[in-house]
């Protein structure tokens, strides 16, 4: 499996924005993945601010250059969705980055020198080229899953795909 960064809102602006829903409707639009969240052992946090994730997602490609892109990832991901901080703050990301044991001022200074800024572009321009327009979005041959989905979904794709490819005497979902 490969990681590949999207941008789900190009028209973010720099600073983020605050979340577009109202309070209660906020509250109720999130209990479904509030739900997920907490089935999967992971925290959740209704945010009231949205982050513009483009340095985030420089700060990714980063740390999997320095091979530490699983516990980076992981860490920004808790931080978003469990902790409500701001992804789209260098300081934040520099927490983060030292917390895996990532060299923070070098990674600041990446993030200053946007050194990965053309890489998240074009691994933007490929998703909009697949026609990717949501995430999570998984890739399977010619075949995508759409969305956060349990185990066995993925399972039964994978299946389905290894059949049509002759992959695996047993390729049964």
């Amino acid at each position: 499996m490969e990681w590949r960064a999207f941008d789900l809102r190009p028209d973010m602006p720099p600073e983020g924005m605050p979340s577009p829903y109202a309070s209660p409707d906020r509250v109720s639009r999130s209990e479904g993945t509030r739900k997920m969240f907490e089935e999967a052992g992971l925290k959740y946090t209704t945010r009231t601010w949205l982050s513009n994730s483009k340095p985030a997602l420089q700060a990714s490609e980063y740390a999997k250059e320095k091979g530490k892109f699983k516990e980076f990832h992981k860490a920004v991901f808790e931080a978003y969705f469990g902790e409500g901080k701001d992804i789209g703050s260098v300081d934040i990301l520099s927490d983060i980055a030292q917390s895996v044991g990532l060299d923070l001022q070098e990674m600041r200074l990446a993030l200053e020198r946007e050194t990965y800024r053309d890489m998240v572009e074009e691994q933007f321009e490929e998703a909009r080229a697949l026609g990717i327009t949501a995430i999570p979005t998984f890739v399977f041959g010619d075949r995508a899953v759409v969305g956060a989905y349990p185990y066995a979904v993925f399972r039964r794709v994978m299946a389905m795909v290894q059949r049509e490819q002759g992959i695996g005497e047993d390729a049964t979902p």
